[in-house]
């Protein structure tokens, strides 16, 4: 299932992924996290929040938590759509209840506050990230040498 709800997400067709998504229900295996980040990627890339509700309604209907993929693309949603502080508060939720954040998670993050002109934000993102022991890589010192 999950290979077939990935190729219809990638050709756009996500119509039909959903109506296999929702089909899983009848199956002996219901949906893992990997059907629900498929769905919810496809869903962000969208911008489509009335689907990505629906997915999250449904995650924690069946009980599956957000992994760090599922999380990382709903910070990467909501910069998107210029919903900071959902941002924030969602990576607040990942540092005390996890699952906890990558230098990927911070880059994104960094990268959007750069891009909304909130470089003192990420500046302080930037100090917070290498307290916790992350170690930043090339594409963090990039985002905040072209944010200067």
């Amino acid at each position: 299932y999950n290979t077939i709800l990935k190729g219809f997400c990638k050709e756009n067709y996500i119509d039909e992924a959903l109506e296999l998504f929702d089909r899983f229900e009848w199956a002996a295996n219901g949906p893992d996290v990997v059907s629900f980040n498929t769905i919810l990627s496809a869903a962000c890339k969208q911008g489509n929040s009335s689907m990505i509700r629906r997915v999250l309604y449904r995650m924690e209907y069946e009980g599956v938590k957000l992994n760090i993929i599922s999380s990382t693309c709903l910070i990467q949603y909501f910069c998107t759509v210029g919903k900071i502080s959902e941002c924030l508060k969602l990576l607040e939720s990942m540092i005390c209840n996890g699952p906890s954040p990558t230098i990927v998670t911070f880059n994104i993050l960094m990268s959007n506050l750069c891009k909304n002109r909130l470089l003192g934000m990420a500046h302080r993102i930037f100090r917070y990230l290498k307290n916790t022991g992350l170690l930043p890589n090339a594409n963090t010192y990039n985002i905040l040498i072209r944010a200067s």
